[in-house]
């Protein structure tokens, strides 16, 4: 059974809580183990980006750290989840010098790398 580390995003959980009961009956069916991230923070749904993007791409950079530690690809049922995380994805791959700042600062802030 394949594993891939599940994100649900703040729309899954609160307004929109009939995307939260589809997706785990839908992956069950299909034979996706869904590993949820315990301690993964609120991406800042694009309102943190208005006051500091870098922290914005912080916490999605650390949400992916947790992911990756785990060995798993990342899934989220929140579209605004999914565009913030490519979106997170694109600039460290064009800023790899940022992308390092942004990686230590995460590593000494959380322990998280």
């Amino acid at each position: 059974m394949p594993k891939i580390a599940y994100y649900p995003g703040n729309v899954a959980r609160a307004a929109s809580m009939e995307v939260e009961d589809c997706i785990q009956p839908l992956c069950k069916t299909l034979g996706i183990e869904l590993i949820e991230l315990p301690d993964a923070t609120s991406d800042g749904g694009n309102i943190i980006k208005q006051a500091s993007s870098k922290l914005q791409h912080a916490l999605v950079a650390r949400n992916l750290a947790l992911a990756e530690e785990k060995g798993l690809d990342i899934m989220t049922t929140c579209a605004t989840s999914h565009g913030i995380m490519k979106d997170n994805m694109q600039a460290m791959k064009r800023g790899p010098v940022n992308a390092a700042q942004l990686n230590k600062h995460i590593a000494r802030s959380t322990g998280v790398k």
